[in-house]
């Protein structure tokens, strides 16, 4: 009897510590009785921003020895300073021979490799895959050498990339470029192979023989096709994935004006802007598909009136995130061109002032062609951080705008979260340091962040606490967050809320917009 006692005693004492978020204290102690009592986190004070690498185990799909079907291989990646687990994972899979016959090579060596700067499945200079994911959907630019591979073996290349990103949870949809362009599906590149999804049967070979059969039955066909927009704030370009109808033997120049149509309708999602001016309401010529003298390269050339200059100023939209909407689409579904070239009221776009772009540095087109990595740094990133709910002390899931580039680094999250807030006694500025170890954020912040944590009531301070919790904890690894306030541990906030050690995550206190029970 005496021995269920303490076991009970125990549990009781292991709940009010979870009660309470931080390993090895109870809330309810009065700070009087904090004297003498040091709580180990095991973490160093942050002085600068360093991310741990993580492993996790990923499902790498490569291409059997026929090349008909894709064959699964179960890796552990490693993502590096804020890398995606997308990233690792497609570095990964690059660095395998294009083919393994599972008859003679034994697939745990596969698992073992680990990450290398080896390229698949040619070796040589050149620029290295770019990936962009946005919304659930990614958009991989692979070198241009793979234009060497046969349409069959490309395809399946292209395949073995969506099938590969497609397995990892939050990616549904996947476009696969090849030097940044749009291949397309036969030799002579009159049919685009549009956006992806990941094959369940693995029968590659099966998947582009129905594809093919549907370019020459003489029917039209339909494709997955990813359009991007203008974010509401005009500052980025967002992803929307649609079903396109395309004529039977259509040409590329009819892919053109389906694409450039479709870009006059916006999609509804509150984060895109929707009064975009119609690309095609400003033409002065029919676009056409031209041949660059100079270069000899396949172009998309539009030439657009005057009038689409103060259209843009009016919707507050800048020409750099016009042209790239452009570019980012067209260049992802119109097969066999090189680039977009754009002339307003006759004279040709070759340049965009550093003040223009997002990342502040001049952008030149080479060439006089736009092409799509060259709108990388304006592609956004829906994001989900932590905020307070109507109901005191609780949180709901609010969907944010971020930098896709920066969706994954901790800190940039953590920044979002407190302009969210727009409060004027805080903001990125005390963020001083943040750091990932093991399965905890260590975060350092100032000491007037901390000031104006314990003017809040126990309830504010709890939501402000859990909502960067929970939000620095969102699809990591790191389950934990420690915090420091210029340098210093603090012991309790108001209302009782133990700061001394390792925060949890806290899934109790997320509720839906209606007042039901939410999730992480």
């Amino acid at each position: 009897m005496e021995h269920k006692k303490r076991g009970l005693a125990l549990l009781l004492a292991l709940t009010l510590t979870l009660l309470c978020g931080c390993e090895g204290m109870v809330s309810e102690r009065p700070m009087e009785d904090l004297s003498g009592w040091t709580i180990e986190t095991g973490a160093d004070v942050p002085t600068q921003d360093a991310f741990a690498a993580e492993t996790q185990m990923a499902t790498l799909y490569l291409l059997s020895a026929d090349g008909d079907r894709l064959v699964p291989v179960p890796a552990e990646v490693t993502m590096r300073d804020g890398e995606s687990l997308a990233q690792a994972a497609l570095t990964a899979l690059l660095a395998f021979l294009p083919r393994i016959d599972p008859h003679r090579e034994n697939y745990r060596k596969f698992a073992k490799l680990g990450r290398t700067d080896a390229t698949w499945p040619m070796n040589g200079e050149g620029k290295a895959p770019t990936l962009s994911v946005s919304d659930g959907i990614a958009t991989v630019n692979l070198p241009a050498r793979y234009r060497a591979l046969e349409p069959k073996t490309l395809f399946a290349v292209r395949q073995a990339v969506a099938n590969t990103l497609g397995s990892l949870s939050g990616i549904a949809y996947v476009n696969v470029l090849i030097g940044g362009r749009e291949e397309g599906l036969d030799l002579g590149a009159t049919t685009p192979v549009g956006t992806l999804t990941r094959i369940d049967d693995l029968d590659v070979q099966g998947r582009y023989n129905r594809l093919d059969d549907q370019r020459l039955s003489g029917a039209g066909y339909t494709r997955l096709t990813t359009l991007f927009f203008p974010s509401a704030d005009g500052k980025m370009l967002l992803p929307v994935v649609r079903t396109l109808a395309y004529d039977a033997g259509a040409a590329a120049i009819d892919c053109l004006y389906t694409v450039l149509e479709a870009l006059g309708s916006v999609s509804a999602d509150e984060l895109i802007e929707q009064h975009v001016p119609e690309p095609m309401g400003y033409i002065s010529e029919m676009p056409e598909i031209v041949r660059m003298q100079e270069t000899g390269e396949q172009a998309i050339e539009i030439r657009f009136s005057g009038e689409l200059t103060q259209a843009l100023e009016e919707q507050k939209l800048t020409l750099g995130v016009y042209l790239g909407m452009l570019t980012r689409t067209l260049m992802g579904v119109v097969p066999g061109v090189d680039g977009v070239h754009v002339l307003i009221d006759g004279a040709a776009v070759t340049a965009l002032d550093a003040e223009k772009t997002p990342d502040g540095e001049a952008l030149a087109f080479k060439n006089e062609l736009m092409q799509s990595d060259d709108f990388l740094s304006w592609i956004g990133a829906p994001v989900i951080v932590y905020d307070g709910a109507e109901q005191s002390g609780k949180l709901i899931r609010a969907r944010c705008l971020m930098r896709e580039s920066e969706q994954n680094q901790t800190r940039a999250r953590l920044e979002t979260l407190i302009a969210r807030w727009n409060e004027d006694a805080v903001s990125a500025a005390d963020i001083l340091a943040v750091s990932t170890e093991a399965k905890n954020v260590v975060v350092n912040l100032s000491g007037g962040f901390a000031a104006w944590l314990q003017t809040l009531d126990g309830d504010a301070a709890r939501e402000k606490v859990y909502s960067m919790v929970n939000t620095m904890t969102q699809g990591r690894n790191q389950q934990s967050v420690i915090f420091f306030f210029d340098g210093e541990q603090l012991d309790e906030l108001s209302g009782g809320l133990c700061m001394r050690g390792r925060l949890t995550r806290n899934p109790g206190m997320v509720v839906n917009d209606d007042g039901s029970m939410g999730v992480l």
